[in-house]
């Protein structure tokens, strides 16, 4: 009997793992959407500020393409925001699903 509750109790703690691991890999992939909408804006910014450079022929790119890469995330800042918040969202609630699991499986 003291064998099958060690191994009840094995098991359990490997569920509890795997719970863990399920809601780490859910917060991970809200988490990795929200880069990667940030990323995609960002290479967005940066081929049209590579592009005007190139197009008007300034005679310092880097500092041309530095400054309106900063005009445009201003820019782009609230006409984004509201698919930000809802990432934001999505990444706050799956943290909150995590917390909430870790601490009833403890």
């Amino acid at each position: 009997i003291l064998l099958q509750e060690k191994v009840l109790c094995e098991l359990l703690q490997q569920k509890v793992l795997v719970g863990e691991l399920r809601a780490l890999e859910k917060q991970l992939c809200a988490q990795l959407k929200f880069v990667a909408h940030h990323a995609t804006q960002l290479e967005s910014i940066l081929n049209e500020a590579v592009s005007e450079a190139c197009s008007r022929e300034v005679a310092d790119p880097l500092r041309f393409v530095g400054e309106f890469v900063l005009d445009q995330a201003g820019t782009n800042k609230s006409a984004s925001s509201e698919q930000e918040l809802k990432l934001q969202r999505e990444l706050t609630d799956e943290k909150r699903k995590a917390d909430g699991l870790k601490a009833d499986l403890h």
